[in-house]
């Protein structure tokens, strides 16, 4: 039987099937790297990988504008005995008043920028130019120190030589159930426009999927995305800093 559950728990279980210990050792150890103490992850979602970070003694601060999302995050530090300042706010609205603070590193990461207004599996036409990006790259630029760093993910697979990409995960185990988990990926170069296509199923239902997710974004690869950066920023540079074929591909943005 499929489950019916809203994006933010959906998300929730996916995250936890996507993100693994190899990723979130390379970014622990690229901000010790550059010399980040204060964090603010801007597109925190559940909690990765905020939570993980607090945890390696970095200063972290989290915000997203999906109130569900930011729920999930907080019942999480509860069970965990973790407290950090967390922000329900958008990244036009990002302000240091509000925040109360700037900080050594911004991160923006799971290709969460392609998103910034079609998080929402209602969604089916992208509203704003794609050109908008600007403004909230700026706003990212705004609450970071100067001599500080914005990161940027973008997951490597985006390629003008493809229009699609098939992704099996290989099996999880969350929860004492073990979930499989399938992607394709959708993309429209000549609109601009990927279509995000997730299966997930476990072992407590072997007749068919558990839930389903289908978003669509906004699309850049990577060198259109360091053009919208080298746009606001004094020095941009891509790293890989995860060996995985479908994670991020990393934009240092310096401040």
């Amino acid at each position: 039987m499929k489950r019916n559950l809203s994006l933010a728990a959906k998300w929730n279980i996916v995250s936890e099937l996507y993100h693994n210990d190899i990723e979130l050792e390379a970014y622990v150890n690229f901000l010790a790297d550059i010399g980040a103490k204060s964090i603010l992850d801007c597109a925190c979602g559940t909690g990765f990988p905020s939570l993980e970070l607090a945890k390696h003694g970095f200063k972290v601060t989290a915000s997203d504008n999906d109130f569900e999302s930011l729920n999930i995050l907080k019942s999480k530090m509860n069970n965990e005995k973790i407290s950090f300042p967390i922000y329900h706010i958008s990244w036009e609205n990002l302000d240091v008043n509000k925040l109360e603070n700037q900080f050594d590193a911004v991160i923006c990461l799971g290709s969460s920028i392609t998103y910034f207004d079609s998080w929402d599996e209602n969604v089916r036409m992208l509203s704003s130019n794609h050109h908008s990006i600007i403004k909230y790259l700026q706003g990212f630029k705004k609450v970071t120190k100067k001599g500080g760093h914005v990161l940027i993910g973008i997951c490597k697979l985006y390629k003008k030589s493809k229009d699609v990409d098939p992704i099996p995960f290989p099996p999880k185990r969350i929860d004492g159930l073990i979930y499989n988990m399938q992607w394709t990926l959708h993309y429209n170069w000549k609109s601009k426009e990927k279509t995000w296509n997730c299966l997930v199923a476990s072992n407590s239902n072997s007749q068919e999927y558990e839930f389903s997710v289908r978003l669509i974004s906004h699309l850049y690869d990577k060198s259109e995305l360091i053009a919208y950066c080298e746009a606001v920023f004094n020095r941009v540079y891509a790293i890989d800093i995860c060996p995985s074929p479908y994670h991020d591909i990393i934009l240092v943005c310096e401040t």
